[in-house]
């Protein structure tokens, strides 16, 4: 069974459910202490079909409530994750945050611990507005576990998915939001293009970037590795930025298509001991000449001087670089100063941020 994590916690491991687990899911499901909140436990018919519709949507929407691990043992302990939620009630469609997890696993804080590591990745790599959370009135541990996470109650309602079990109709239901800067910075959009968080999924797309460019030396890589471990690496240094302040470079889609053609975005950057955020763009060869890298620069200098507090922004372009220089000529910047930079020689093109914050008062 393949066991490599989506992502870790100090002591969880989070991966995609496998047909391999459903004995083990099976004995989870049909213990009446686990499903005490629920109207009834789940044969091994019914595990089976619920791992049918959790693979389901972690194809669909690239998360689900994940199988959880502990690192140390490889022990299956039950899930903890994301769901997408459509079901008639005050705070749908929204995403939640659920677990369920063995009797042997309870009283060590994995609830709380995975949890919070979920809500990580709900807001630092799915770039989700906002997660939710219910339980029964009577699941007052599963309510101290949405407290320790942050989570805020917003009220109590009707499950509509409850109706015939008046026992458990009645439900809380809590909320946590992310920084609505960060969530508008990964939902931008262009003339013709959207932006969005870059992951893993985006590998073999992002992959054609480092096949026949002749710009590659102007980048810091390895270029004995293949195109798939380049694209990998570019990938896990943007999720790295984004867990770090949230920034970082995006993936670029076509509109028209679905493409993806591009990353581009703001990198904070330090350069001659001063904070910068930096506008970068890199576009994949198949696409050049479409003034492609102009529309996305243009764009996050646009967000940049409308939400970021910074004197300035700038671009770092290798001295030989032409199509970059242009670009950055054409985003209005001027050469401010030339530098070293992973040492290179580098002009760095800046444009001052005259424009106020569009925050409110």
């Amino acid at each position: 069974m393949d066991k490599n994590y989506l992502f870790t916690s100090k002591r969880l491991g989070f991966r995609n459910w496998h047909h391999d687990d459903l004995d083990e899911f099976t004995a989870l499901n049909a213990n009446p202490l686990v499903m005490e909140h629920f109207p009834n436990t789940l044969t091994r018919e019914e595990t089976a079909e619920f791992i049918d519709r959790l693979i389901a949507h972690f194809d669909r929407h690239g998360y689900n409530y994940f199988a959880a691990e502990v690192i140390r043992t490889g022990e299956l302990i039950g899930f903890i994750g994301l769901a997408y939620q459509t079901y008639d009630a005050p705070f749908c469609p929204a995403t939640d945050v659920g677990w369920r997890l063995k009797p042997s696993a309870w009283g060590r804080g994995y609830a709380t611990e995975g949890a919070r590591r979920c809500l990580r990745f709900a807001f630092e790599q799915l770039g989700l507005e906002r997660v939710i959370s219910t339980c029964t009135l009577s699941n007052t541990k599963s309510e101290k576990v949405m407290k320790k996470t942050g989570m805020t109650k917003m009220g109590e309602f009707d499950h509509p998915k409850l109706k015939s079990h008046p026992k458990f109709e009645k439900c809380v239901w809590y909320e946590i939001e992310n920084d609505p800067l960060i969530v508008a910075y990964s939902r931008q959009e262009s003339e013709r293009l959207i932006y969005r968080r870059a992951d893993p999924q985006d590998i073999p797309a992002w992959s054609g970037f480092f096949v026949d460019n002749d710009r590659l030396h102007f980048f810091d890589f390895d270029l004995q590795k293949s195109k798939e471990e380049l694209a990998e690496q570019w990938i896990a240094m943007q999720t790295e930025r984004y867990s770090t302040n949230g920034f970082g470079h995006l993936a670029v889609e076509l509109k028209s298509t679905g493409q993806l053609i591009a990353m581009g975005g703001i990198l904070p950057r330090e350069l001659d001991g001063k904070s910068e955020f930096e506008i970068g763009y890199s576009v994949n060869p198949k696409f050049w000449g479409n003034g492609y890298a102009t529309e996305i620069a243009m764009t996050m200098k646009d967000f940049a001087m409308r939400h970021l507090d910074s004197p300035r922004f700038i671009s770092i372009i290798d001295l030989e670089n032409t199509d970059s220089s242009k670009v950055a000529l054409k985003n209005g910047m001027k050469v401010f100063f030339q530098t070293q930079f992973m040492g290179m020689p580098v002009n760095v093109f800046g444009i001052e941020n005259d424009r106020k914050s569009l925050e409110p008062n």
